[in-house]
């Protein structure tokens, strides 16, 4: 299938950049809600954001983590690429985790 971005990477995580991208912009667009005192509507906007990064998160993210980051963090914890894969794992679950709690 072909790529939208020049970078090499395939499909899918061309596709997971441009919706973390629009999903940056629904965040900004959230906060200005909030700001005008809209607030169902942030809620909304917000809770739209979680289910479509939880969604990214199954297809994409965990997949790409499992095959390539996991089994070097448990083999070799200390390496900068298997550490700052492990942190931004842990970073994002614990964001996606508060979301879905509040």
């Amino acid at each position: 299938m072909r790529v939208f971005f020049a970078t090499g990477a395939n499909f899918r995580a061309n596709l997971n950049l441009t919706v973390q991208i629009v999903t940056g912009m629904v965040l900004v667009a959230g906060v200005l809600l909030a700001r005008a005192k809209r607030f169902r509507a942030h809620g909304a906007c917000m809770t739209a954001v979680l289910l479509l990064n939880l969604v990214m998160i199954a297809l994409v993210m965990w997949p790409s983590f499992h095959q390539l980051a996991l089994p070097g963090v448990v083999k070799h914890f200390g390496r900068r690429y298997e550490t700052i894969a492990a942190v931004h794992g842990f970073l994002g679950a614990s964001g996606e985790l508060l979301g879905c709690i509040s």
